[in-house]
């Protein structure tokens, strides 16, 4: 869940960062019968306003002029949002990336992040599991509620095959294959400022010193499994 910033950050389509937040934001002050509960009754005009609200904000960090037909919003916990997002944009394509949720769990503890209202679970090992949880449990919710159009990319597997993996993920967003992908190393050091956390990595040639990294961790994660363990079994992920 947590890779999906890291993964799209290959692709050159979109070349800053859109925080969704802000348009939430704004929603908060469109929507008559307050948000959320407010999507439910909104008919086609107050959809199509409420779209010119994102694509309004959207302006403010990529001019029309600069952008292609397709646009990624690439943001991990956009994943709370889906409901929202399937509501004004129902044709949206949303690509989740699972890893082992220890080894996603673990890595977003290590990262230094910026402190804001989500990244400050990420101080503790419990807090960071427990969101986590939730977030995959809301993401659940939304997958069994809504005719979501998903494709998912597993972390190990992209390590292993990069190209059978991302080819797929291509497909599903409707683009051909660039050699531009394969050499994202190249792509990333000529956009010059990379403001990811993962910046160093966006950089770097593919590495799988990071799979299964959580074994090595086990004793401290030892508390936090009985939360995680259920969601890497339902992954599919053996111990």
């Amino acid at each position: 869940m947590f890779l999906v910033t890291w993964l799209v950050a290959w692709l050159p389509l979109l070349p800053r960062r859109f925080d969704l937040g802000n348009f939430v934001a704004r929603l908060r002050e469109a929507l008559t019968g307050g948000y959320a509960s407010g999507l439910r009754d909104i008919d086609a005009r107050q959809v199509e306003s409420l779209r010119q609200v994102y694509f309004t904000e959207l302006d403010n960090h990529v001019p029309a002029s600069e952008r292609s037909s397709l646009v990624i919003d690439k943001l991990p916990l956009n994943l709370v949002q889906a409901g929202l997002i399937h509501r004004i944009f129902p044709h949206a394509r949303f690509l989740f990336a699972e890893r082992h949720p220890c080894d996603s769990v673990l890595s977003c503890f290590m990262r230094a992040f910026k402190i804001n209202e989500g990244m400050i679970h990420f101080l503790d090992l419990s807090d960071a599991a427990k969101l986590y949880d939730r977030v995959m449990s809301l993401w659940t919710l939304y997958r069994d509620k809504h005719p979501l159009s998903v494709h998912t990319v597993r972390y190990e597997t992209l390590i292993s095959d990069f190209e059978g993996t991302v080819s797929p993920c291509l497909q599903f967003l409707g683009l051909d294959w660039d050699d531009g992908v394969r050499n994202y190393v190249e792509t990333a050091k000529r956009r010059g400022r990379i403001s990811t956390p993962s910046y160093n990595q966006v950089t770097q040639a593919l590495y799988s010193d990071a799979s299964g990294r959580w074994q090595r961790y086990r004793k401290h994660l030892e508390p936090v499994l009985p939360v995680l363990q259920p969601w890497a079994e339902r992954m599919g992920y053996g111990d």
